[in-house]
């Protein structure tokens, strides 16, 4: 998610191909330093779509934001009420993602609550982007409690194959 593993990709990437379909950004990390869980699930998207939307194919390019169930709990919780409505209803912010980065910067990261903090900044995010890029298809969705490697150590399973 550094600025430099993803000028890296974008280079590889623009090498190969003019155009592309989608970006799903999948990257995320629960445990550790805080401003590394930001980093990773916040930022490492922005600098992800921000690095390579101009190839997505207009209209109709595709951005999947792999969110959480832990943004929107953390957001019920949350005590500050400007920032609870604004990033409930992210279409109020009027700075736009400009803003909303500014917001990101400046949050405090508690721990223990940082992947809530950094999914719920991403919900808004992938809002905000949608409304700035109406030629683009863009979500965010939230996969479930499913065993993956961050999953898995917190007791996730996988639903029975029918």
């Amino acid at each position: 998610a550094s600025d430099e593993s993803v000028a890296k990709a974008s280079e590889q990437i623009r090498a190969k191909h003019d155009e592309l379909y989608g970006i799903v950004n999948n990257a995320g990390i629960a445990f550790g330093d805080p401003t590394d869980i930001m980093n990773t699930n916040y930022w490492g998207p922005r600098r992800v779509n921000d690095a390579l939307s101009k190839l997505l194919q207009r209209p109709g390019g595709r951005i999947v934001n792999i969110a959480s169930a832990s943004g929107p709990n953390w957001l019920s919780r949350l005590a500050n009420r400007e920032l609870k409505a604004k990033l409930a209803q992210p279409w109020t912010i009027k700075g736009g993602i400009e803003e909303l980065d500014q917001m990101a910067s400046t949050v405090e990261l508690l721990a223990g609550q940082t992947y809530g903090i950094s999914k719920a900044f991403l919900n808004a995010y992938t809002c905000l982007h949608a409304m700035a890029e109406p030629d683009l298809i863009i979500n965010s969705v939230t996969p479930g409690f499913i065993a993956t490697d961050m999953g898995t150590a917190l007791g996730a399973t996988n639903p029975v194959e029918m």
